[in-house]
């Protein structure tokens, strides 16, 4: 199961599954883990549903900082802007997440909130409508209540949204407080059409790698050490490189005019010029499960490794993308590398040979695609 480190150092756990742009969903109700909602009734068909496992739930540590776990995840899904969908309890922690990071939320939906947020009690009533005026007047909010449910009954719904300028509500008939169960096709399509409204106008479908140039975390990290001198053929950017810079440098290495490179995010380079990033080959995927790739100075093309966490226990055994090109002897290991490496992928220490064996199994097109846009 994938993992990231919250900033107090728990590693936590969370589940992917589906397809297209992610949404991330945060479970309700005490020692709920990531399994719990499953694929929401199929809204995993439209959406790549991306549920954490709370902390002391599942496989995430314990603590009580779940605010910052949230946007510790997004900054390891390595996503500018996330649509953020809670169930039952959870509904408070995402109005706080939106309050504390408006400009990090696209959209919110809130799903059977608790009914103890509002009305029963005035000081958690009072905590509300002050994380909605700290959310802003641009998010806009979802409240999904089911026709059926006990409590909190659909008129709490209606007062949740009420609080939010751009706030609406979906009443699903015959539903309670499991809606994506009870009523899956209304669901999902309640939730689905909101969300594909709530884009921005005029946007283009967004891509994995989100619209900042933030290097995803395990990579900000080995950016900000000293490789000893020797060590490595290889420098790490500060930033993801400037679409426009990117666009400039893959048509003068294709010599190809119409070429633009955008399926890249390139974030490092090699003394000869040679360029190494991550490539947007697993469409909707958050940045860190994207395969990284090599553009040699000579015209050299490798798929070095799966996905991110790979990539950084390759740079940990001292392998860079020279390294990789003529791999066949061991190199020396890199320490501090290491520890960030299991911070960041716990568990996926492999040999060199095997990490690049799988990618180029996994991705075997990679140099024809490539050579197929050279001129």
């Amino acid at each position: 199961m994938p993992s990231y480190t919250a900033p107090d150092g728990t590693v936590l756990a969370y589940r992917a599954e589906g397809e297209g742009e992610p949404l991330l969903c945060l479970p309700g109700g005490p020692i709920r883990a990531g399994a719990c909602p499953g694929d929401l009734g199929g809204l995993a068909r439209r959406r790549r549903l991306i549920v954490p496992d709370p902390r002391g739930t599942g496989d995430s540590g314990d603590g009580d900082r779940q605010v910052g776990d949230v946007e510790a995840l997004r900054a390891h899904l390595g996503l500018d802007r996330v649509d953020l969908l809670a169930h039952s309890a959870a509904g408070g922690l995402a109005v706080l997440y939106a309050a504390r990071h408006p400009e990090r939320v696209r959209s919110l939906v809130l799903v059977t909130a608790r009914g103890r947020a509002l009305g029963a009690d005035s000081t958690e009533e009072r905590r509300w409508e002050e994380a909605a005026r700290a959310a802003g007047p641009d998010v806009p909010v979802l409240a999904v209540a089911g026709g059926l449910d006990g409590g909190p009954l659909p008129r709490v719904a209606a007062e949740i949204a009420g609080l939010f300028p751009r706030g609406e509500t979906a009443v699903l008939p015959g539903a309670g407080r499991y809606p994506w169960l009870d009523a899956p096709e209304a669901f999902t399509r309640t939730v689905g059409d909101f969300l594909d409204r709530s884009a921005p106008a005029g946007a283009e479908p967004r891509d994995a790698g989100g619209a900042g140039s933030d290097l995803p975390p395990g990579l900000a990290e080995v950016a900000a050490e000293e490789l000893p001198d020797g060590e490595m053929d290889f420098e790490m950017y500060e930033a993801l490189e400037d679409p426009e810079e990117t666009a400039w440098w893959f048509r003068q290495w294709t010599g190809n005019p119409e070429a633009d490179g955008r399926e890249y995010r390139f974030f490092g380079m090699e003394g000869s010029g040679g360029y190494t990033g991550l490539w947007l080959a697993r469409e909707g995927r958050p940045l860190p499960e994207q395969p990284v790739v090599f553009f040699g100075s000579e015209g050299e093309l490798l798929v070095l490794a799966a996905d991110l966490g790979s990539f950084l226990w390759l740079l940990a055994q001292g392998v860079g993308p020279v390294e990789a090109l003529d791999w066949d002897d061991p190199k020396d290991p890199c320490p501090r590398t290491a520890e960030i490496a299991e911070r960041h992928a716990p568990g996926g220490r492999r040999p060199p040979e095997e990490i690049l064996g799988r990618a180029r199994e996994e991705f075997p097109h990679f140099e024809e695609a490539v050579r197929a846009l050279c001129r």
